[in-house]
């Protein structure tokens, strides 16, 4: 029989048996798209306020400023939350296949 530490360390292990690596990387995903929304953020805040300073900074229409903003953000930047999306399910597929 395991010894509980054992048991422990082998419920926590990944696959290819390195679990830090794994949560680490993971953790670097996030990150990555946390700060790739945080850049749109600000992409979107800075152009609604062109748009507000172009308009003679009339106030009453900062919704409309940002909906114009978001969509042209949105036409011209790639979302990469997309794609990190389907690389992961691709992963879970692929890890489900491998399983059996």
């Amino acid at each position: 029989m395991a010894s509980p530490s054992t048991a422990t360390q082998r419920a926590t292990e990944t696959k290819a048996g390195k679990p830090m690596e794994a949560l680490a990387k993971k953790s670097s995903e996030v990150e990555d798209v946390f700060e790739h929304f945080d850049r749109i953020y600000d992409k979107l805040a800075r152009r609604a306020f062109e748009i507000f300073s172009s308009n003679g900074k009339g106030f009453g229409h900062d919704l409309e400023n940002w909906f114009q903003a978001e969509s042209e953000q949105t036409v011209t930047s790639p979302v990469r939350l997309l794609m990190l999306l389907e690389l992961q399910t691709e992963e879970c597929v692929s890890g489900r296949n491998g399983r059996s």
